[in-house]
């Protein structure tokens, strides 16, 4: 009968843990068996823990036989107690406590990956001989002498040092960064002289080794510090043999050619001073240090920036009107307003005047307007693209001091225009944000402000810079974005969206033949006609500009196309495109416009609307029904608009006898009192909002009311108070040509909007009827009288 002792095995792949000390191991649960993890519920269990010669043995264990030698783990490990378990989703994490070596004799697996250790104790043997503690002592004076070194510290080190040399050494051995083949020496030796020979041996081997690597470093820099001294010595040398010899090496050549531009152009005098003062440092900068690839960069920059250079400014006002009209169908009002400018400055050239800004929808033609302005001006045009710009150094540049420095998007536009004068256009300019980087906005002020701007300061140049011969064009999108200081210095120039009208003349004269042009189609393959284009223009387009419109023409062209090639179409027939070929090109319909009612509806009546892509009518439906006298408000009905549905309610109820409504009905009931109102804009998902529709509101409740229907051809806008007068309100360009485009025969308008008529088309003042009301009382008047209710 064995009188050795059986405890649960744990082989390691590679790691050993020694005596005093503490280490934690993780498994993975996949490879765990029930009975090894129930081995360890049990909180007083102690192991023994050696390791395999292969990295992968751990899981090879299974299917080998049961011996030490075909399983090549260790004769020797460690008596561990089990400490803490921490169990995670897919591993188990152990703390063992090394107490003591042992000596492997044999083992058994009871279950895969569950093993079962026989060993005996190995007590060390020489822990307190002279030689110990003399081995010892050797190896604390080497650790207090490369704590440093070693990466140690020396309160952490004091209590090992105390230790008895048995644990001493077996401390050491956790804290030395030794090999598998050391460790494995070390846990199979119980021999405490030899142990601590061994650690002796490695440190003192370590220390040796990486003092050599030192000391080569260190030989390198010098030799390296020396060539370079040596390199410098006899380049002087060379420079000095060609000065003798009146030859030039490449460089010097470069600073001669430097040289030369300075002296030679009219650079003003604080730039020239400038520019010889960083020539003087470039020639005492040695090629290869990195100052003079700065340098040498700054010096790119502060001489091909345009100092004096300008364009001839040709100044024609006929020239001007023909490429704004033939560049831009309408926009009217804005180049009316540009040709103002430009007659000014022909009339006085040193006028300053504004900074003109170009707000309006995206798509609407402000970028390409202000090309035009550059070609009529004969300027050179430069685009900067202002959206998203935190950093007030994207404006006014990084200074020099940086790393990868360069000037702001004002002077990289100056030397990319090669002139003092070009045509800037700050694109976006409502899309600037501010962030701890600064504030570009506030930087902007002074470009555009021209008390300051002939002053610019940009932080790369470190020099004024003269921007008051710039034309600066600004556009945005919205102008409630633009910042209020630099609102101030605008001069608004507002772009409206286009009108359906207007879409079809674009896409006439200018987009159908860009769209053939881009094909390379014959024209004569590719015909569409207005009724075709109005379709694609209401139902496959929704926008304030003609984008979309150029890039769903551009689909119908390149379908036309393929046909061509496939033969569908004859290469040399005419196509003649029509609403149901443009069904088949681009699929069914996307967008659709309100229709007026075929029959006039009791309750409804048509308001009109403003939207940012044009407008459209807005039916406003009312109905009543036996309840409280409540007003019931639907169909995404925002603040505003249900403050005009009450004010118009509150109007009818103290005026209703004007109106001919019938309040007292028969059994006792009151109209007001007891019927609930229900008022609804149909769209419901679309919301609404706005003093507008006050009129539409008081118009459809009084044909509820009266049970009377209104005329269907009819729409109508306007603001109500509760006195009955009719206020002005905005986009009735939009809501007219909305009208017309509905089908409508006449509109009602607030009086004060008179002031618009001239805004709108010819087309809509010829057979829409506009009729301009200033209370309510005279458009029931004229609603009476036209039998329209």
């Amino acid at each position: 009968m064995s009188l050795n002792k059986k405890l649960p095995l744990i082989i390691t792949k590679g790691n050993i843990l020694f005596p005093n000390f503490v280490t934690s191991l993780g498994f993975k649960k996949e490879y765990l068996s029930e009975d090894f993890i129930k081995n360890f519920q049990n909180s007083d269990l102690n192991v023994i823990i050696t390791s395999s010669f292969e990295e992968d043995n751990f899981e090879k264990t299974r299917e080998q036989k049961k011996s030490l030698k075909k399983l090549k783990i260790l004769e020797y490990g460690t008596f561990a107690s089990v400490g803490n378990i921490v169990e995670k989703e897919d591993t188990i994490n152990i703390f063992f406590n090394g107490l003591k070596r042992v000596k492997i004799v044999d083992f058994i697996e009871k279950s895969p990956g569950n093993f079962l250790a026989e060993f005996t104790d190995l007590k060390d043997v020489n822990v307190d001989s002279n030689k110990s503690l003399e081995l010892k002592g050797k190896i604390r004076n080497l650790i207090l002498q490369r704590m440093n070194q070693l990466k140690l510290r020396s309160d952490n080190m004091e209590p090992l040092f105390q230790a008895p040399a048995g644990a001493f050494s077996d401390s050491i051995a956790n804290i030395l960064h030794l090999t598998n083949a050391e460790k494995f020496e070390l846990i199979s030796e119980n021999n405490v002289e030899k142990r601590l020979e061994i650690l002796l041996d490695n440190l003192q081997t370590s220390l040796q080794v990486n003092e050599d690597i030192a000391r080569d470093i260190n030989t390198r820099v010098r030799e390296k510090f020396t060539k370079q001294q040596k390199e410098f010595y006899l380049r002087e040398q060379l420079k000095a043999i060609r000065e003798e010899l009146d030859e030039m090496s490449g460089e010097e050549n470069d600073i001669k050619t430097l040289k030369k531009r300075a002296e030679q152009n009219p650079y003003p005098e604080n730039i020239k001073s400038k520019i010889l003062k960083e020539i003087g440092r470039l020639e005492n900068t040695p090629n290869s240090a990195p100052e003079a690839g700065i340098i040498r960069t700054y010096l790119d920059w502060i001489m091909n920036v345009p100092w004096w250079q300008k364009d001839n400014e040709k100044i024609d006002i006929v020239k001007a009107k023909k490429i704004l009209d033939e560049d831009h169908y309408g926009l009217e009002e804005p180049k009316k307003r540009i040709i103002e400018y430009l007659a000014v400055k022909q009339n006085n050239p040193d006028s300053k005047g504004a900074i003109i800004s170009l707000i309006g929808p995206p798509g609407t033609g402000k970028t390409s307007l202000s090309k035009s302005i550059a070609r009529a001006l004969d300027r050179k045009f430069i685009k900067i693209s202002l959206g998203g710009i935190k950093d007030e150094s994207e404006i006014r540049g990084h200074r020099r001091t940086y790393i990868a420095s360069m000037p702001g998007k004002i002077i990289q536009a100056m030397r990319k225009a090669g002139a003092t004068n070009p045509v800037i256009l700050l694109d976006e300019i409502d899309k600037m944000s501010t962030d701890f980087r600064g504030d570009p906005a506030s930087a902007m002020l002074e470009v555009l402000d021209y008390e300051q701007n002939s002053k610019f300061q940009d932080h790369y140049l470190e020099e004024e810079y003269d921007l008051s011969n710039v034309f600066f064009l600004a556009t945005a999108n919205y102008v409630k974005d633009i910042p209020e200081p630099l609102y101030d210095r605008l001069e608004k120039i507002e772009i409206t969206s286009y009108t359906e009208l207007e879409k079809t003349e674009i896409a006439k004269k200018f987009l159908v033949p860009r769209v053939i042009n881009e094909t390379n189609l014959k024209t004569k393959n590719f015909k569409i006609d207005d009724d075709t284009l109005k379709f694609i223009i209401r139902h496959y387009t929704m926008e304030a500009g003609v984008r979309q419109l150029h890039r769903t023409l551009e689909k119908i062209a390149r379908g036309i196309l393929v046909m061509s090639l496939d033969g569908e179409l004859k290469s040399n027939g005419v196509y003649k495109i029509n609403k149901k070929h443009v069904v088949k090109l681009l699929g069914k319909i996307i967008f659709n416009y309100t229709k007026k009612e075929d029959v006039p509806q009791i309750g409804t009546v048509n308001g009109l609307a403003w939207t940012a892509y044009g407008g459209d009518i807005l039916p406003i439906e009312v109905t009543l029904f036996p309840g409280k006298g409540n007003l019931i408000l639907t169909g995404q009905i925002k603040d505003v608009m249900k403050e005009s549905a009450s004010i118009a309610y509150s109007y009818i109820k103290s005026n209703y006898k004007k109106f001919d409504i019938k309040a007292d009905l028969k059994d006792n009931k009151n109209i007001f009192k007891d019927f609930d109102v229900h008022v609804h804009s149909p769209d419901g998902a679309t919301p609404k909002d706005g003093p507008s529709a006050g009129v539409t509101f008081t118009t459809s409740l009084i044909s509820a009311l009266r049970r009377i229907p209104v005329s269907e051809k009819i729409g109508m806008t306007g603001e109500i108070t509760l006195r009955g007068k009719i206020l002005p309100i905005g986009g009735l360009r939009e809501k007219s040509i909305s009208a017309y485009r509905s089908g409508l025969e006449s509109i009602y308008i607030p009086k004060e909007n008179l002031r618009d008529i001239d805004t709108l088309p010819k087309e809509i003042t010829k057979n829409l009827k506009i009729i301009p009301v200033a209370t309510f009382d005279e458009l029931y008047r004229r609603l009476k009288k036209d039998h329209r209710i």
